[in-house]
């Protein structure tokens, strides 16, 4: 890995396929129940895997990320420079 780069956080969406339209029915009602909560849960229960949709990649704004920084460039392990004020 270089030790000059330039990192940006990104959303990208993940693709989850079930092996049929019963499967997905009762993922849909485990998570309108509660019972399920996350991806993470989803994806456990019924062993699903994931596809990222790589043509849905979007730069994230500060605003969507609790104005923490979303684009930082190092220098040799080191934060030289973030696109929002860092307090010491």
């Amino acid at each position: 890995m270089s030790n000059y780069h330039l990192d940006v956080k990104l959303t990208i969406w993940e693709r989850y396929e079930f092996e049929s339209e019963e499967q997905m029915l009762e993922a849909k009602a485990k998570l309108e129940s509660g019972e399920l909560a996350t991806t993470l849960d989803v994806s456990d229960e019924y062993n699903l895997q994931s596809i990222l949709l790589e043509d849905t990649t979007e730069e994230l704004e500060l605003y969507d990320n609790n104005d923490q920084p979303t684009m930082e460039l190092f220098n040799r392990g080191e934060v030289i420079w973030s696109n929002c004020e860092q307090e010491d």
